[in-house]
């Protein structure tokens, strides 16, 4: 749409209308009271999946049209104005429902028309599609719900202090613990205001330090003097709080009442041996736990050839923590055949790889599956859903499963909710493979059925298996790999010999993040085709 000296100003004054709301992404809507006649714009009916035809009177008939817990509001609302001198706006925020995908959260806005006798004659309004800004309200506000609800009943203080080391978060427990009845009557203090003597110095250049040198301070005897309580003794630790963003935003910590013990000389050097016996304990648990782990991925591969045809088998595993959520599998299936899979558990540690553990037996029982890779990932869903929801835990696992049929010279895919393997073309071409129809991520849904793709690998020189660890490393900006970049670095590197391949490419996304670094476990499975 161009605007010239020709038009006229009604004409401008449309045209301007029409490409501010292409800018906003807003619909509109026409209710013409006394005919009945309600229009709606091609924005409004692209929202909610309708054609102008088929879509019911949002006003007249809401209660085939607004959820049932936004109801009440959206009647009031419609009430009030349309009441005769009623209310000169009409403004709400409601789930309506979508022709065939569920409910979606719109913006409706109106402006009502009056006569002489104030009888609402015309509304006429805006609808802007906010579903996605409202899933991640609700998402967030979950969130914070979850970490309230964990910190206020942990039988421990928990607090976290800005640059100034002022309060701005504490749990139930501290507050209660300075005397509280809220836990806002304890924001904005300092040490200062509540303890007496040295200990308020003292705690107040501990967290100077950490501030400056990102140092935490872990399990540190603490002689904390309260001004109206006497004395006590607690175990802290402060570590800094950074945001997510990688910003410096104070400290926070964590602390625990160890008075009594303390008060008897002989217990507290006996519990203080305990505890540090328990924690060597827990670390050497981690680490053996890490070991096996890391003995558990396939160092040796199966031979597999036909048809001139043989394929090299090549890994990268690189864990972010002590314990990862990434694994991998070459499976033989039949001489000639073999399944290809890589997994990503949510999150990271002890959880996560108690996932990949129950994954692995789950494996063993869908073996019998493995050479039909939707059927193979839906048994694997309907194991680790039902004992998710049997434990009340809410995780998943993304994963791609591949099969190579030397055979029939195929590939069968399925994908449940994992980046598509990228296929290495012997052309020197990347593209990602074969895949109709990826699944959800496992764990999340029962009775999921996958679909799977089949192609032929005649024209295929490498495929690459890979957890999204590599392509979500950042640079200094903040800005991710991505797949562009992995399939960019496999196409230059397409010459060299499998694993110099496969270190080239770990080499690249190195570069890309400097000294960021990869944030999440790496997980890289390459298979060579040799003709």
């Amino acid at each position: 749409m161009s605007t010239s000296n020709s038009q006229s100003p009604d004409e401008l004054r449309i045209e301007r209308l029409t490409l501010a709301l292409k800018a906003s992404n807003e619909g509109i809507w026409d209710w013409q009271i006394a005919s009945d006649s309600l229009y709606y714009s091609d924005r409004v009916l692209h929202f909610l999946g309708y054609q102008q035809e088929d879509m019911p009177h949002l006003f007249k008939e809401p209660v085939k049209m607004i959820y049932r817990d936004d109801l009440n509001d959206f009647r009031s609302a419609l009430t009030m104005a349309l009441t005769q001198n009623g209310s000169l706006l009409f403004s709400q925020d409601s789930r309506v429902k979508h022709h065939d995908s569920g409910w979606r959260w719109l913006r409706i806005r109106g402006i009502i028309q009056r006569d002489d006798a104030g009888n609402a004659v015309r509304m006429t309004g805006s609808i802007i599609d906010i579903n996605r800004r409202k899933t991640t309200e609700e998402k967030l506000q979950d969130e914070r719900h979850l970490f309230r609800l964990l910190s206020d009943n942990l039988p421990m203080n928990i607090f976290f202090k800005n640059m100034l080391s002022e309060f701005v978060v504490v749990n139930k427990s501290l507050a209660t613990r300075f005397g509280f009845e809220k836990t806002d009557d304890a924001l904005g203090l300092t040490d200062q205001d509540i303890f007496k003597g040295s200990h308020a110095d003292e705690a107040l250049a501990d967290e100077k330090r950490i501030l400056e040198t990102g140092k935490p301070i872990l399990d540190q005897l603490e002689h904390e003097t309260h001004h109206d309580d006497g004395d006590k003794w607690v175990i802290t630790s402060k570590m800094p709080w950074i945001d997510r963003k990688g910003k410096l935003k104070g400290t926070f910590g964590i602390s625990s009442d160890v008075t009594e013990m303390v008060e008897t000389q002989a217990k507290l050097i006996k519990t203080a041996a305990k505890l540090k016996r328990r924690n060597q304990e827990m670390e050497d648990e981690i680490k053996l736990a890490r070991e096996i782990q890391s003995a558990l991925l396939p160092t040796s591969f199966p031979t597999a050839q036909a048809n001139g045809v043989s394929l090299q088998f090549s890994h990268r595993f690189q864990p972010s923590g002590d314990m990862a959520g990434d694994f991998y599998e070459v499976i033989d299936i039949k001489p000639g055949i073999v399944g290809l899979l890589i997994c990503d558990v949510m999150g990271h540690g002890v959880r996560s790889a108690l996932v990949v553990s129950m994954l692995r037996g789950m494996m063993e029982k869908a073996r019998q599956y493995a050479n039909q890779p939707a059927t193979f990932l839906g048994q694997l869903n309907e194991g680790l859903t039902n004992t998710l929801q049997t434990a009340d835990i809410t995780l998943f696992a993304t994963a791609a499963y591949m099969v190579v049929d030397l055979h029939s010279s195929t590939t069968r895919t399925a994908i449940a909710g994992h980046p598509y393997p990228l296929v290495l073309g012997r052309n020197g071409i990347v593209r990602p493979a074969e895949c109709t129809q990826p699944g959800p991520a496992l764990g999340l849904l029962p009775n999921v059925t996958y679909t799977q793709s089949e192609g032929y690998y005649d024209y295929i020189q490498n495929i690459l298996l890979y957890t999204d660890g590599v392509i979500e490393v950042e640079n200094e900006d903040e800005q991710q790999w991505q797949d562009s970049g992995l399939t960019e670095s496999l196409e230059r590197h397409s010459h060299l010999e499998l694993n110099k391949r496969l270190d080239a490419i770990l080499e690249d996304a190195r570069a890309f993040g400097g000294k960021q670094g990869f944030a999440d476990d790496v997980c890289i499975l390459g298979v060579e085709f040799n003709r």
